[in-house]
């Protein structure tokens, strides 16, 4: 049989692999998101008017107590349905219908329930419920923390953060990265006494070592910062 002959069977034969998600596939995806982003604040919120609605005739003082109800809810919540979960796992995982990518999906719309209806700055900006917050979602850190109540905290189960580390604005730690067809997830470490400045954005793979200081604006993505190493800011170009 000729070569050419050959070569037009073997791809007559060979399946033609999908690279991209189907519509159903994308429709489920938001079915997931909606069930693990909402549910916390429906419990929440109806716990916490329950709460009020209840106790408001027996004293005047549900009220000053509601927002520790509402907290404590949410908080407990979201500790509940993130333990029901499979654990997430570093790797690299195809984007289809399979256990790792269903547990990704629901991991991360869960970390979306505060922001969703407006509670991170809150959660965010007390020590005692940022701790607790943190953990319930998965993060193993530390309880002492200085951080601006408008930071992001992506894939928590896989996020260490150490003892004296300052947070400042709009800084941003994810532990997955799309690569064409695949999902990449590996672990952010932050040791102690580390300062990440304003904006600067962590991705996976990335460990920062004790005494670190990070300028405004970095983006570090699969690195290793040295111990007491100083990076630079980064400064935005003008158009």
């Amino acid at each position: 049989m000729p070569e050419a002959v050959k070569k037009a069977v073997k791809n007559k034969k060979a399946p033609v692999k999908k690279t991209q998600i189907s519509n159903s596939t994308f429709i489920f995806i938001d079915l997931i998101s909606i069930l693990f982003s909402l549910m916390p604040s429906v419990v929440a919120f109806s716990l916490t008017g329950l709460f009020i609605s209840y106790g408001y005739t027996q004293t005047w003082l549900v009220l000053p107590m509601a927002p520790f109800v509402l907290f404590a809810s949410f908080i407990l919540v979201i500790a509940v349905i993130r333990i029901c979960l499979p654990k997430l796992k570093p790797g690299r995982y195809k984007r289809e219908l399979n256990k790792a990518m269903l547990t990704w999906y629901c991991h991360f719309a869960l970390s979306r329930a505060a922001k969703i209806v407006g509670l991170t700055p809150l959660l965010q900006s007390f020590n005692s419920i940022k701790y607790l917050y943190w953990r319930a979602l998965g993060a193993k850190v530390s309880f002492r923390i200085m951080n601006s109540y408008d930071i992001d905290f992506v894939d928590c189960p896989l996020i260490t953060i150490g003892n004296d580390v300052t947070i400042a604005s709009l800084v941003s730690i994810s532990c997955h990265s799309d690569i064409g067809n695949y999902l990449f997830l590996a672990p952010v470490v932050i040791e102690d006494n580390v300062f990440i400045g304003m904006t600067t954005h962590i991705g996976p793979g990335t460990t920062i070592k004790k005494g670190a200081w990070i300028g405004y604006g970095n983006a570090l993505v699969n690195q290793v910062v040295a111990e007491n190493e100083k990076l630079a800011n980064i400064r935005p170009e003008v158009q």
